[in-house]
């Protein structure tokens, strides 16, 4: 059977379902194995559309999406539904046609992709409200991406600045500072050497001994209240060995927050 012929049996089924009737059988029996029509591009359907108005657009809409359901006619995002009603979109003169032939295709289809041609829908019942559904989540997109590249933009800044720190306490390590910061350490409690590296801007885990780490048992970090875990968290942002990565670990079990995401994503 020729594509001139489909098409005509196609529009006679779609008109049965306009006038709210089931369609012929002698129509669905001559159609059950014209399935390749489904399977045309764009170029066939831009024809097929060149000639007909936005309302005989609709009946083969409605034809095809019948016929592909009831037939279980492979589709698919690229389904004869999908590029007629992209050409229904700009052909129809009066939206309120392209809204109920596209609440009509979302109630009565087994693809999933139809009509949008995309297998998110948004939940939309219609087309308009996928079009302001799809500009809002398009809009978060946005927000979000430049969103994301601020927070890698102050992560890569955060990063260098720890590196940076890291660099100059390894350089520090036999310095006559370093010597007096170990002696006042000494007479401090573990919990009182965390305190200290918590609020202390100038040096980074390097620059205090393991021994500090290493004395940290985890009832230490759980006595420690929540600011000053975040503070010591964020000191060990990247990778640690050795005791100060044990402690990491220590300390990590008593946040909330996942340690990849925000805010210590950054």
């Amino acid at each position: 059977m020729n594509d001139v012929r489909v098409l005509e049996l196609l529009s006679s089924v779609g008109a049965s379902l306009e006038a709210g009737q089931e369609p012929a059988d002698t129509d669905l029996h001559d159609l059950e194995s014209a399935d390749a029509i489904n399977r045309k591009g764009t170029s066939f359907w831009d024809a097929v559309c060149a000639e007909r108005s936005a309302e005989q657009i609709a009946l083969l809409i409605k034809g095809l999406t019948y016929v592909e359901k009831h037939f279980k006619w492979a589709g698919g995002s690229a389904a004869g539904t999908i590029w007629l009603f992209a050409h229904l979109k700009d052909k129809a003169a009066d939206r309120a046609l392209v809204d109920a032939v596209c609440a009509w295709v979302i109630a009565n289809t087994a693809n999933h992709y139809s009509p949008f041609g995309t297998f998110v829908s948004l939940g939309a019942k219609n087309y308009s409200e996928y079009e302001r559904r799809s500009f809002v989540r398009k809009r978060e997109i946005r927000l979000y991406a430049a969103q994301d590249a601020e927070w890698e933009h102050v992560a890569a800044e955060k990063r260098e600045a720890r590196a940076m720190l890291s660099s100059a306490d390894c350089e520090k390590r036999g310095s006559p500072e370093r010597a007096e910061l170990i002696e006042c350490l000494n007479a401090l409690t573990p919990r009182e050497q965390l305190l200290q590296l918590a609020g202390d801007d100038e040096h980074g885990p390097k620059h205090y001994p393991t021994r500090v780490a290493g004395a940290a048992r985890q009832d230490v970090i759980d006595g420690l209240d929540e600011s000053v875990r975040l503070q010591l968290a964020d000191k060990l942002k990247g990778k640690q060995r050795g005791p100060w990565g044990s402690f990491k670990k220590r300390l990590l079990k008593t946040l909330d927050e996942p340690w990849n995401m925000s805010p210590w994503g950054v």
